[in-house]
């Protein structure tokens, strides 16, 4: 979801910790609104994610956040909460990227992903929409950091300690064989390095990221 908050606002991209950052703010005692998206493909639907610009008070904000997370993550984690989640898959036969990249393995996810979005990676194409309307953009690794300093940055009024003391939410597959389960071998790992270069020289540049390989 987006938030609008007295000073700033929020927006919400897909598995850097928004869900966590919603109750966050919630605890911290901040007059907020939690904001739905105009989905253009579907006019009549909204949706959590998105940037709401058809919202006046959205558009008059000084202070934008949103989070990125290293792309060798994200897509561990996109996968894991289609596919490994305890309810069963959750592909949308309406989303156009999981109908194209669903697979029952990771390792096949990530070869559809290669296969359609090997030119720029689907992460890098997603994220420049909302990084466009950021002012401070945080990082999922650094998430309870960032988002305090970006409130402080604000100047909202909340109180941190609630804010440390809000436990994590929306963990996607707790399953114990997870790790197991979304292991990159290094081929995958140079493909993603190579179409999602935009975000991670942008981001991580010099930064090691660690992940387990097969």
């Amino acid at each position: 979801m987006s938030i609008l908050m007295p000073h700033s606002a929020f927006l919400h991209f897909p598995k850097t910790g928004g869900m966590w950052v919603a109750d966050a703010i919630h605890n911290s005692g901040i007059e907020h609104k939690q904001l739905k998206c105009k989905n253009p493909a579907h006019p009549t639907q909204r949706s959590i994610h998105g940037v709401p610009l058809h919202i006046p008070a959205f558009r008059a904000r000084e202070h934008v956040l949103c989070f990125v997370r290293h792309p060798l993550h994200f897509y561990r984690s996109y996968w894991a909460f289609k596919e490994l989640n305890f309810e069963g898959p959750k592909w949308n036969e309406r989303n156009p990227f999981d109908i194209e990249c669903q697979a029952n393995t990771f390792l096949g996810f990530m070869d559809h992903l290669w296969d359609h979005y090997g030119g720029q990676g689907y992460m890098s194409r997603e994220f420049i929409r909302y990084e466009h309307h950021a002012t401070y953009v945080g990082k999922q690794e650094h998430l309870v950091d960032d988002l305090v300093e970006f409130l402080y940055q604000a100047e909202e009024e909340f109180s941190e300690d609630d804010i440390r003391a809000t436990p994590p939410t929306n963990v996607a597959a707790s399953r114990p064989d997870k790790e197991v389960l979304t292991l990159y071998d290094t081929r995958t790992i140079d493909r993603v390095m190579q179409m999602d270069r935009y975000l991670i020289d942008k981001y991580y540049a010099g930064r090691a990221c660690k992940v387990l390989c097969v």
